[in-house]
């Protein structure tokens, strides 16, 4: 899934309170990305193409995004907050591991090691949000469908002037992802 729909969707999924801290659960596990995509694509000048075919699949990249999904370092840190009864910390972690869990099923040749550092296996799904020859259309659809149905319970449930436009900003940025996406897929 794109990542701001795992914060949009996460935000509906698990409730009104500590939304920022659902939102930086969301995005925690691709924050790694963001941050090789602006190097490479900034600093080092490299092409969409090479990114995504060579420099995305480098081990040591790969290792930073894995660590980033992994559920039993994100159920570590949720067992700690429920220990401590800190409730922010604990809307955190588990927004981390809807993430995790949502991206699971969904990712073929780019699958994260969601076990690290238990376990070093990849589950290569035979479906991709993305991806056009497992089904990204199918499963690509179904995600916009999630995100627009989110939005709309979220905007109900957000009736504030603030939420709202942190809602339209999120959507917005998740526009600008599916039209990221399709500038690369038809070079």
């Amino acid at each position: 899934m794109n990542t701001p729909s795992h914060c949009i969707i996460n935000l509906t999924l698990l409730g009104k309170k500590h939304t920022l801290a659902i939102i930086m659960g969301g995005f925690l596990a691709d924050f790694p990305l963001f941050v090789f995509y602006l190097l490479q694509k900034f600093y080092f000048k490299s092409s969409e193409q090479l990114i995504w075919s060579t420099l995305y699949y480098q081990s040591s990249w790969q290792c930073v995004f894995d660590l980033f999904h992994s559920i039993p370092l994100a159920l570590a840190g949720l067992l700690i907050s429920f220990y401590y009864r800190l409730s922010v910390l604990i809307a955190f972690f588990a927004s981390l591991i809807l993430h995790s869990f949502a991206d699971f099923p969904l990712h073929h040749n780019d699958a994260h090691r969601h076990f690290l550092p238990i376990s070093q296996w990849r589950f290569e799904s035979p479906i991709s949000y993305w991806d056009p020859l497992h089904y990204g259309q199918i499963f690509g659809s179904l995600e916009i469908l999630a995100v627009i149905i989110s939005c709309f319970l979220l905007f109900s449930r957000y009736p504030s002037k603030i939420s709202r436009f942190f809602i339209i900003g999120i959507a917005l940025l998740y526009i600008g992802f599916l039209l990221l996406m399709v500038t690369y897929w038809f070079k």
